[in-house]
């Protein structure tokens, strides 16, 4: 009979005396892995498997191995151990004539390779293990042991018969303890992980999970190229080589009588943020995505924060006109009162409270501490955005009613209102600044498309006057046409509300600059700007040389225009044509304009 390959190569080993001539053994060893191709380096195996290229792998060694002990009879003397080599052990052993007699052996195993090996179990063949009555029991070493590099682990192998024929006590054998390197296998949010498989041989070509229960829309293998597909919850991995996560995918779904664009997203990794693209709708302005059909609570714009798969819902409104819209939140009061007008708000963190001047262009006006009155503008083309608010809607501007905008923020700088100490606004320094180096700052189109070139209301003024006295000292002399202005002294005293109607009335209507312009009128006045001065584009009258500020408690007075840098917001006014298509005025939900 031909002999098999693995019978070849023990049939060699028994040629030689291997105490005697270890290094005549390692030669032959040698030759016998060039001639028969890559088997295993770890160790000796009973499944040896030719390849014409020797692979160079891991390996763990037996670092010692001994006799320990023998019970019931046995003479430990009479058995040996022939040979260790890798993981393989070649050993004698003699049991004694009782049918309890055992042999132990203690083995010690070193990875000296750089990664984590792990035991998957000892094989033989019936051609390495002569004598099938006697059994071996392996103790500290189990399946699925991992060995770290550098680390060692000892394990004692005992030797006993197996039925009560003991009428052969001799066993010569070859055994193989198998270290495989493998790769771990990490789940990120996906429940139940504990249930699924950790690892991967690298003996193994292929390794299908199957999720239960909570599975996943769909998982992100990395590397790529271990995910060989998925679908239904069962993923299958394939040809891995190195540790792997897998994540996963939640589910987006779109309910909207709109149209959706060919791009939006249907998935989003956990823990990643997908921004929404908007749909669009024939006559009609996209609102918002809402994850709730009644659209309570606020938009939502990406999945930042979010888990879980989702169901989001269109909300469509019809564009208006943002002065018509502003003057529609109060189309039942009547344009003569005097007093704050109240309209229910979709927000509970503002109000929306706004009154009419009761000037000679009677304007509207945002009043109060915090009113809905915030905007996006000076937008980029991602959609990036700066917060305004929006003093009211302005007549006898430009031929129709403009909206007036404010930047919420302070400036990060100060200024002088006029470095030569001249008090005419439009050879100002703050003038050729803010319609100079800041307007040409804002984004691309923005004034183009959404601000008015207009005149301002320009006119001198007393510091201590009322808020109607000052708005009608500014109407005497106009600018000439520019983009960027200041907010004037009478826009600070219309926008209190104080504590009722008939206070506000006094903080209106007295000297701004005097001690009856109390915390009542100014801490409920959204325009207050706390413990900061703040330029108004109007100058004084007592001298060529003054401006009016807002001071940090609350009152105008007037300086020398070139004493001291102060802080300014930027002004603009909205054309006429520019429309409000959604938000709710809140500082979360601002609103949002459209040419």
């Amino acid at each position: 009979m031909k002999k098999s390959k693995e019978g070849f190569f023990f049939s060699l080993l028994e040629r030689y005396n291997m105490k005697k001539n270890i290094y005549l053994i390692l030669i032959v060893l040698a030759t016998f892995f060039m001639s028969i191709g890559y088997a295993t380096v770890n160790s000796v195996t009973t499944n040896l498997v030719g390849s014409a290229n020797i692979k160079a792998r891991p390996i763990v060694l037996i670092s010692s191995a001994t006799i320990t002990s023998g019970t019931n009879g046995t003479d430990t003397s009479l058995s040996n151990i022939e040979l260790y080599y890798g993981t393989m052990l070649k050993s004698k052993v003699v049991l004694g004539s009782n049918q309890n007699s055992t042999l132990t052996m203690t083995l010690t195993f070193y990875n000296n390779s750089g990664v984590k090996q792990m035991f998957t179990g000892i094989s033989y063949g019936p051609s390495f293990y002569d004598n099938d009555k006697i059994t071996y029991t392996p103790s500290g070493l189990s399946n699925g042991y991992v060995l770290n590099p550098g680390s060692s682990v000892t394990c004692t192998l005992t030797f006993s018969y197996n039925s009560s024929d003991i009428s052969n006590s001799v066993l010569n054998s070859y055994l193989n303890f198998n270290f495989v390197k493998y790769y771990t296998i990490t789940y990120s949010n996906i429940a139940n992980s504990n249930n699924y498989a950790s690892y991967i041989l690298e003996t193994e070509s292929t390794k299908t999970i199957n999720f239960s229960g909570d599975v996943p829309y769909d998982v992100e293998v990395s590397p790529s190229t271990a995910l060989n597909s998925y679908s239904n919850g069962s993923l299958v991995l394939n040809n891995i080589d190195s540790d792997i996560t897998v994540n996963r995918y939640y589910s987006i779904t779109y309910v909207t009588d709109g149209v959706n664009p060919s791009n939006q997203p249907t998935k989003y990794l956990h823990g990643s943020t997908v921004t929404f693209l908007d749909p669009s709708k024939a006559n009609a302005t996209f609102a918002g995505w809402y994850d709730n059909a009644s659209y309570s609570g606020n938009a939502i714009t990406n999945t930042n924060g979010l888990s879980g798969n989702l169901t989001l819902y269109s909300k469509w409104s019809t564009a208006t006109v943002a002065t018509q819209y502003v003057l529609n939140l109060v189309s039942n009061a009547s344009t003569t009162s005097s007093n704050i007008i109240t309209v229910t708000s979709e927000d509970s963190t503002c109000t929306n409270t706004l009154a009419y001047d009761l000037t000679t262009d009677n304007n509207l006006r945002y009043v109060g501490a915090n009113p809905c009155n915030y905007v996006k503008f000076n937008c980029d083309s991602n959609d990036n955005c700066e917060l305004w608010r929006i003093i009211g809607v302005m007549n006898g501007i430009d031929s129709n009613p403009v909206i007036k905008l404010i930047k919420s923020a302070n400036s990060s700088d100060t200024q002088v209102w006029n470095s030569t100490n001249d008090n005419t606004w439009t050879s100002s320094s703050l003038y050729t600044y803010l319609n100079g180096t800041y307007l040409n700052s804002l984004n691309a189109n923005v004034a183009s498309d959404y601000m008015l070139n207009a005149q301002w209301n320009i006119g001198k003024a007393a510091y201590n006057s009322s808020a109607p006295n000052f708005y009608n000292a500014e109407r005497g002399t106009k600018s000439t046409a520019s983009y960027v202005g200041l907010y004037s002294p009478s826009d600070y005293g219309f926008a209190t509300s104080a504590t009722s109607d008939s206070t506000r009335s006094t903080c209106i209507n007295n000297d701004l600059s005097s001690a009856n312009i109390t915390a009542t009128c100014y801490d409920n006045n959204w325009l207050f700007h706390g413990t900061d001065y703040q330029w108004t584009i109007t100058a004084g009258t007592q001298g060529n040389n003054r401006a009016i500020r807002i001071t940090n408690v609350g009152k105008t007075n007037q300086v020398t225009v070139r004493q001291n840098p102060y802080n300014y917001k930027p002004v603009v006014y909205l054309k006429s044509t520019i429309k409000i298509k959604g938000g709710i005025g809140s500082q979360t939900s601002p609103f949002e304009l459209s040419k």
